[in-house]
This record gives C-alpha cells, sequence and structure tokens, in this order.
C-alpha cells in the first residue's frame, strides 16, 4: 500500500524539469554532444616550499613544488600552459628565495604570472575571516614580496569578492556596487605596484540560478567603479547538474560584455580516492563541453580538497596534471536516441571516425523524482576528539541552497558504528517511543528552511562508521538541503559533517562495448526500479587517448510532464521500507 501512497504524491507534486535545458541538442529521437573546442587557454597553480604545513593538509600534494622544476613530469601540459597562478596564502608561508626560484622556472617557461588574492580589506564594522578579506595593506605586502623576487605580475584573479562580500551567510552582504568601489580602491592600490596589472575575478556559481543575473551585475557594477572591464571571470563551480546548468546563460551575459569566461576544473569534494577524483573532474568537463556546449576560454587545474594527493606525474591516473592532460586529448562525440526496448549510440573520435571497443557508462537518472526512495550511504572514521554525533536533516540552510522548488522524500536515517548497535532515526519527530521509522515530504521552496536535530547519542573517536538515508528527490530540488551526521567534541563544538545530499536517484544500466562502427545497444533492465522515459545519460571516460564525452537523453512522456510544487508537507508511515 506504501508504495501506491507514494506514487499518489509524487504524481500530485508538478516539478517544473529541467529538460528544456538539453531539449536544443535533440535531433528526432537522439541527442548528439556538442564538438568541444581546443582553443581554451590553460591555467595552472604555482607553488613554491612551505614554511609551515597544516596537520590536515599533511600528505596532500607535497609533491606541488616538485612541478617547477626544469625536469618536473609534466612536459605536454607545460607546453600549452598559457598562465601559471600563485596563491596568495602560499606567498606569505615560502622562503623568498624559494618563491624566486618558482618565478623564475615560470619566466623559463614563458608562461604569464598570475596571483590569486583576496582584494576586500576588513574593518571595524566588517571583518569576517573568509578568504577574500584581509589586513589593511595585507595585499600590497603580498605583492611587494613578489616583485622583490622578481617576479612581474601579469594577472590579480581576486578571490570571490561578490560571495564573500554579498552572498556569504557568515558575511557583511553589502549591495554589490558598494564591493565594487572597494574592489576599485583596492585595485588602484595594486597598480602602484604593478602598472600594468589585469585584474580578473573568480566567483562561485551555485544551483541557484538567480545568481546568474547577479553575477553578470556584479560584472558592470565593477566596471562602473573601476572604469575597466573585469579582464576575465573564473567560474568555481559548487558541483551539481543545477550548478553547471547555470554556466551557459552566465557565459552568454559575460559574452555580451566581452569579460572572458574560465572554468575551474576540479572535482566532486566527497568522492573518494585519487582515481575517482580524477573520473568525477573529467566527468565535469564533459558535462559543461559536451553536454551543455559550453567552451571556456581559459580552463583552469586546480584544486584544495584533500584529494588528488599529487600533482605529477601527468601520464599517471589520478593526478591534478593527468585531468589537464586528458583535457588536451583529441575530442570524441557520443551520441544517444531511445530504440525498441532500450538505449542505442554511437561513438566517434576525431574527423567523426568510430571508436571500436569502447566502453560506455550508461546511467537512468529520476530527474523528475517520482521513484521509490533509493538508500544513499556514506562512511568514515570518526574524527580525533568526538564525544557525540548529532543525526538530522537541513532544508534551504548550512550550504544548502535555498533555491529549487518541488518536493523531496526523505525516510529513514541508519547510523552504525564498529562495536554499537544501530541508531535507527526517523526523519519525523514522533510522539510514540519505538514507533517505526517514516517517510516525511519535504516541501522545496525559496525561503523555506528546515534544520531539526533529530538525535543525538556518544560515540568512539578513531572507529570506523557508516551513515544512511533514504532519499527520493527530483533534479529542481537538487542540493536544496541533505541529511546529516555531525560529531561533537565534549563541549559541543563541531568537528565533522558529513552529508547525504538531496540528489535524483541515479541506476546503472549495465555494460555496453562499442563495435567496429562505434555503435551499441542497451536492453532496459527488467529489474529497474527507474522507468524507461527517465532521463538517460552516458558517458565515455574508458580511454586515456581521447576526451570524454557525455551525451543525455531528456525524459520522455509523463516523466518529461512539466509539474507544480503546491502540495502541502506530509508524513507516512514507512511500514514497507525505510
Amino acid at each position: 500500500m506504501l508504495p501506491v501512497l507514494v506514487a499518489q504524491i509524487m504524481n500530485s507534486i508538478r516539478l517544473p524539469f529541467l529538460a528544456g535545458l538539453l531539449l536544443g541538442l535533440a535531433a528526432g529521437s537522439g541527442v548528439r554532444a556538442a564538438e568541444p573546442s581546443a582553443t581554451s587557454e590553460i591555467w595552472v597553480t604555482a607553488t613554491s616550499q612551505p614554511i609551515k604545513t597544516q596537520p590536515s593538509r599533511t600528505g596532500v600534494r607535497t609533491d606541488a613544488v616538485d612541478q617547477w622544476k626544469p625536469d618536473a613530469a609534466w612536459s605536454m601540459v607545460a607546453a600549452h600552459t598559457r598562465v601559471a597562478k600563485l596563491i596568495a596564502g602560499n606567498i606569505e608561508n615560502t622562503q623568498l628565495t624559494d618563491l624566486k626560484a618558482v618565478i623564475d622556472e615560470v619566466r623559463r617557461r614563458r608562461m604569464a604570472l598570475a596571483l590569486e588574492i583576496g582584494p576586500l580589506v576588513r574593518t571595524p564594522a566588517c571583518g569576517p575571516p573568509t578568504e577574500s578579506y584581509g589586513r589593511a595593506g595585507e595585499t600590497e605586502a603580498i605583492l611587494q614580496r613578489i616583485r622583490s623576487a622578481g617576479g612581474e605580475l601579469d594577472y590579480v584573479a581576486m578571490d570571490e569578492p561578490f560571495y564573500y562580500g554579498h552572498v556569504d551567510p557568515g558575511g557583511c552582504r553589502l549591495p554589490s556596487v558598494e564591493i565594487a568601489r572597494q574592489v576599485a580602491t583596492s585595485v588602484a592600490s595594486m597598480r602602484r605596484i604593478f602598472p600594468n596589472l589585469k585584474v580578473g575575478d573568480i566567483e562561485v556559481v551555485e544551483a541557484d540560478r538567480a545568481r546568474v543575473a547577479e553575477l553578470v551585475q556584479w560584472a558592470d557594477d565593477y566596471r562602473e567603479a573601476s572604469g575597466e572591464r573585469l579582464a576575465f571571470l573564473h567560474a568555481d563551480v559548487a558541483w551539481s547538474d543545477l550548478a553547471m546548468r547555470n554556466l551557459p546563460p552566465l557565459a552568454a551575459g559575460l559574452r555580451q560584455r566581452q569579460v572572458p569566461f574560465g572554468i575551474i576544473y576540479n572535482g566532486d569534494a566527497d568522492v573518494g580516492g585519487d582515481v575517482g577524483w580524477m573520473q568525477s573532474a573529467l566527468d565535469h568537463v564533459a558535462e559543461i563541453e559536451t553536454v551543455l556546449g559550453v567552451h571556456p576560454d581559459a580552463a583552469i587545474f586546480q584544486a584544495w580538497t584533500t584529494t588528488p594527493t599529487r600533482v605529477l606525474p601527468e601520464g599517471q591516473p589520478g593526478t591534478l596534471m593527468s585531468v589537464a592532460l586528458q583535457y588536451l586529448r583529441p575530442a570524441s562525440s557520443l551520441s544517444l536516441s531511445r530504440s525498441g526496448d532500450g538505449v542505442s549510440g554511437t561513438l566517434t573520435g576525431p574527423n567523426g571516425a568510430p571508436v571500436a571497443g569502447a566502453a560506455i557508462k550508461l546511467t537512468a537518472v529520476d530527474a523528475a523524482g517520482r521513484a521509490w526512495p533509493t538508500l544513499r550511504s556514506l562512511s568514515g572514521t570518526i574524527p580525533e576528539g568526538a564525544a557525540t554525533a548529532v543525526v538530522g536533516f537541513r532544508l534551504g540552510v548550512e550550504g544548502a541552497c535555498d533555491c529549487g522548488e518541488g518536493a523531496v522524500i526523505l525516510g529513514g536515517l541508519h547510523y552504525r558504528e564498529q562495536g554499537k548497535p544501530v541508531q535507527d532515526v526517523s526523519p519525523v519527530v514522533l510522539p510514540v517511543a519505538g514507533a517505526p521509522a517514516s517517510l516525511r515530504t519535504l516541501v522545496v521552496a525559496r525561503g523555506r528552511t528546515l534544520a531539526p536535530n533529530l538525535k543525538q547519542f556518544p560515540v568512539k573517536p578513531g572507529a570506523a562508521f557508516s551513515f544512511q538515508a533514504w532519499i527520493a528527490a527530483p533534479a529542481a530540488a537538487e542540493r536544496s538541503g541533505y541529511a546529516m551526521v555531525v560529531f561533537l567534541d565534549a563541549k559541543g563544538k563541531g568537528l565533522l559533517r558529513q552529508n547525504l545530499w538531496f540528489k535524483p536517484s541515479a541506476q546503472p544500466l549495465g555494460p555496453a562495448v562499442t563495435d567496429t562502427q562505434g555503435r551499441f545497444h542497451v536492453a532496459w533492465p527488467a529489474s529497474a526500479a527507474i522507468p524507461p522515459q527517465s532521463e538517460i545519460r552516458g558517458l565515455f571516460d574508458s580511454d586515456p587517448s581521447l576526451r570524454p564525452a557525455m551525451a543525455v537523453l531528456p525524459a520522455a512522456g509523463a516523466e518529461a510532464a512539466s509539474q507544480s510544487a503546491h502540495v502541502l508537507e506530509r508524513v507516512l508511515p514507512a511500514t514497507a521500507s525505510p
């Protein structure tokens, strides 16, 4: 009975489906990925030997300093790199002789020199401890240090002043025009040290579509305050499908203003291992450039998570430069169509030649959020100093996007710890002790927030744990919230938060291998929990000699129908499953 009730609720929830962004790629019953461009200029970061290393960064890309030696193992990527970017924090944490050695090598390789730095100045009225703000005179001191090391800066990449000055919930939330005025003052000060400096910006692109218009307006406000266009705007994408689908309108708006557009390519923060991070980064490249058709003026390869653990060598899968190397490979192109009992497609390489014997990953995505909730999982180790854990969920707050619309179904939350009984937690505060877990339907709408902590219990530091939640979410509500476990010390201070984000369920459709004509076909699995009319994604990333390609078939028929989100939040007893 419960699956029927859930289906009735989901059928009553009208969700705007995002496939319209992809329909322009369709041709008849199929869709062909756009050809990527090979003209993007390559940017990489340049790091000199740090004096001190934070404990959390031990073993993380310690070979970054080796990249700036004459015989470093990245010759192919280096030959195509246009700009090497210094990082302000590293400039303050290195010996001048080490910095000079890096700058000399950048010059020897005939690369332009850039600096990533926060341009805003802390004041008594506004002084958040974020990366875009610094002490009075700090920016000038860093630029002088570069000059003392023999550097001649070509570019400054401002470190997200609009986001941290206007958007960040913990910031001062200043108007865009006021941030532009402050930044213009800072830029004028920088140019007293490097008169020919070109100034661009890095900004966060997240799931909220309203931010796109604000970013374009920010470019206008900067021009008005400074008297010049931004030299570029580089997107720091908060990785999700909705965030990536905000890139085409942003790129178009900037193009109209003659502001070059770049994308920082890296992997999801929560993937496991170096190779998993690399695959995630390449998936982002494939979706942005071959599905969405965005070909940036600059491709920036930069990471700040603990993975990947190595920068070099470029030919070793899982390193930072291996992503840049594969980006430089010849283009591939993937097409998909619905045919008979399943999905068919074709893979071609350069000049349209078929690619034979290639593995294709096919995935069905419940973009409409109609399927039964699926179990999402994560695992890890309880941090040292942890005394308790809190299980709960968030909607529209604490890092979740206050955007989207529709409804999310959240079922039981399950915490397991080595040597202890399972903690089964209901998403509903039930009046009856020991009552079974329930399903809760969460209405997603701008301005609607929820932040319940559902259960707190003692934990053992160093023990292995796992956390699971039953979730069904439409694409329109992606990143609007998450189920979470937070580890606290004895004083209640947070040590580690792990999230299971709201996003559509996905199910692999089985292996596909191309024939001699580059063609493939996969029958729809009889056991599939997601209906055949759902969105289908195809990914080719199995050949390191070719750039990855992706194609998307939008949902068909009733699954693609426009839906509305006017439904009351409901609680259902989960007697059958989660």
